[in-house]
């Protein structure tokens, strides 16, 4: 549920979102405006559901969280260096891990504190 659903589908949503800003081949922007609503509900989805599990079980769920941390960028196969694809929605392997490290630092540290505060809260709350 973390690493696919929260990091994963967070970091899918924001490379489509910025994939979409440059992209100006029409039936590619209708795709990756599509891409990105999934990509955010999916994420949406993951993170409501580490939170449910959070309150089931919260000392293992905040173990897992505590441990989490970003890992070293990894180009998609599909990744150019030439920005001209930008035009046709293809990021280039520097936008990628940027993207990567802003989602990171934006969306799911701020969102690991977040849960993790609750799991500590919980876990207060039990003893």
């Amino acid at each position: 549920v973390f690493w696919g659903g929260c990091v994963g589908e967070s970091i899918a949503a924001l490379c489509a979102q910025r994939a979409l800003r440059d992209c100006t081949w029409e039936p590619a922007r209708a795709a990756l405006s599509q891409i990105a609503e999934d990509e955010a509900r999916h994420a949406a989805l993951a993170w409501s559901t580490l939170s449910f599990l959070g309150e089931l079980d919260p000392e293992r769920v905040r173990r897992v969280l505590e441990a989490a941390s970003p890992p070293t960028h990894t180009p998609s196969p599909t990744a150019t260096t030439d920005a001209s694809w930008n035009a046709l929605g293809r990021l280039t392997h520097e936008q990628e891990a940027r993207a990567e490290a802003d989602a990171w630092e934006h969306l799911i540290s701020p969102a690991l504190a977040r849960l993790t505060r609750g799991a500590a809260a919980t876990l207060s709350e039990q003893a």
